[in-house]
Formats: C-alpha cells, sequence, structure tokens
C-alpha cells in the first residue's frame, strides 16, 4: 500500500512540473522570426491608371503608281513586312521597254551626227568632193567654148536659134553645178560652222533627257516600298488598269506608335 502511494505522488510531480514550464513559455510568446533589413530611399513613384485606347501607327501611307499601266504581277500579300525599296507590285513595261530603245537609237543617231561636226570632213570625202569640182568645171569649160562657137556661127547664119537656145541652157546648166560642187567642197573643207556644232549638241542633250526620264518610267513601272513596314490592304488587282497617281496598296510603320485614350476627368491629374 505504501509502495502504491509513493508512486502516485511522483507521477503528480512529474506532471505539475511539466504544466509549470508550458506556463512559463506561454508566458514568454513565439520565438522570434528573422528579419531583412535594408537602406531607406527616398523617391518619387508615379502614379498610373488603366485606361482603354487605340494603338495608331506613327506612319502610314497610301503607295500610288507614279507611271500608268495595266497590273500584271502583285508581289506582296496583306500582313507582309517589307523593307524599304521591295516590291510591292508590277505594272506591264512592254511599252516602256519599246519607248526607251527608240529614245536611245535616236540619241545615237545625234550623238554620231555631232562626233562627225566635230571632227570635220574626213580627207577621204574632201577627196571625193574635190574630184566632183574638177569634173563639174571640165563640163562647164566644154559648154562655155560651145556657147561661144555656137554664137559665132548664129551671128553667120550657119547655126539655127534652136541650136543657139539649147546650147544656152546646157552651158547655164553646167554652170550651176559647177558652182553647187565648189561650194560643196568649200564647206567641207573649212569644216562646220560653231553654231551648227552648237545646235548638235543641243539637240543631243535635249535627247538625253528624254532618255533618262524613260528610264525612269521604266524603273517606276515596280512600284516599291517607301520605308519599313506592313502592307495592310491592296488596292489593285493583276489586269487593272493604274492610272499615274491610282493607289496600289496601303503600308503602315509599327516600330513608333500613338496610343489615343478618352482619359475621365477625375483621371486627369495622373496624365
Amino acid at each position: 500500500m505504501r509502495k502504491l502511494v509513493a508512486h502516485t505522488t511522483r507521477r503528480r510531480l512529474a506532471l505539475a512540473a511539466v504544466a509549470c514550464g508550458a506556463a512559463i513559455a506561454a508566458a514568454q510568446g513565439p520565438p522570434p522570426r528573422p528579419v531583412a533589413v535594408a537602406e531607406v530611399v527616398e523617391r518619387d513613384i508615379p502614379p498610373s491608371i488603366r485606361l482603354v485606347g487605340t494603338i495608331l501607327p506613327e506612319r502610314s501611307a497610301v503607295i500610288a503608281a507614279e507611271v500608268s499601266g495595266v497590273v500584271a504581277e502583285f508581289i506582296a500579300s496583306e500582313g507582309d513586312f517589307l523593307h524599304t525599296g521591295d516590291p510591292i507590285c508590277k505594272l506591264d513595261d512592254a511599252v516602256a521597254r519599246l519607248e526607251l530603245a527608240a529614245a536611245e537609237a535616236r540619241l545615237g543617231e545625234l550623238q554620231a551626227k555631232l562626233t562627225e561636226l566635230e571632227n570635220g570632213t574626213r580627207p577621204e570625202t574632201l577627196r571625193q568632193l574635190e574630184a566632183a569640182v574638177g569634173e563639174a568645171k571640165a563640163i562647164y569649160e566644154m559648154w562655155r567654148f560651145e556657147r561661144q562657137r555656137i554664137e559665132e556661127l548664129y551671128k553667120q547664119n550657119q547655126s539655127s536659134a534652136k541650136e543657139r537656145n539649147d546650147t544656152e541652157q546646157e552651158f547655164r546648166a553646167a554652170e550651176r553645178r559647177f558652182a553647187q560642187r565648189t561650194a560643196a567642197y568649200e564647206e567641207a573643207r573649212n569644216g562646220p560652222r560653231t553654231e551648227e556644232i552648237d545646235a548638235a549638241r543641243f539637240e543631243v542633250a535635249a535627247q538625253q533627257a528624254v532618255v533618262a526620264r524613260l528610264r525612269r518610267d521604266l524603273e517606276k513601272t515596280v512600284i516599291r516600298a517607301p520605308f519599313d513596314g506592313f502592307v495592310t490592304r491592296k488596292r489593285t488587282e493583276v489586269g487593272q488598269w493604274l492610272a499615274a497617281g491610282g493607289p496600289a496598296a496601303e503600308m503602315v510603320a509599327i516600330d513608333t506608335v500613338r496610343i489615343r485614350a478618352d482619359v475621365p476627368e477625375e483621371a486627369a491629374p495622373f496624365t
């Protein structure tokens, strides 16, 4: 009986000790938590608001044709990104090529004429003209002598009026031919006048301008992107006649954009 009482007493003492320890722990509170420490910095924090708006491209354009023609090929598609100079569509260039070829041929002809004037008459041409003068002179002298002979015979009533008149006509023709060939030879020997050379140079310059314009027109049969951007809309189709200034496509550049939104009055201080 004494053993049982002693054992019970010890158990009660142990429970009391545990209860006292728990009460002391509860009185002290939970263990401290780790805290991160940072330097205090003062700065402005801009306010922000949420708005519904529209994003607009900074640059947009309707790409127009610079020359007239039938659309032969539409290279770009809606949604394609193009770099500056990339082709959008092509016009039929057959007529433009023919016009350019004719203008270039005319330019070559005028340049050859100018070169001939600047270089003067070739020696072989001068020799041919000189020989022609000699031949005309011989014929002229022959008819001059014949004219004198017939005139003397006519005075002696040994020649008819018809023979006298025919001889006079032949003499006049030989005289004119001799004068013409002499003038041609002198002109060739002296060379062209300064005014002729200047006029030929002006003709060449004018034709060069025509060729340059036609070359540009041929290049413009390919309609190209004027800036980096996206094709948003096709404005023509293959087979359609596109007049100069007519729209071919629409493009936008979105490397920089603008935002348009309606701001409520109460949010005005934040704008």
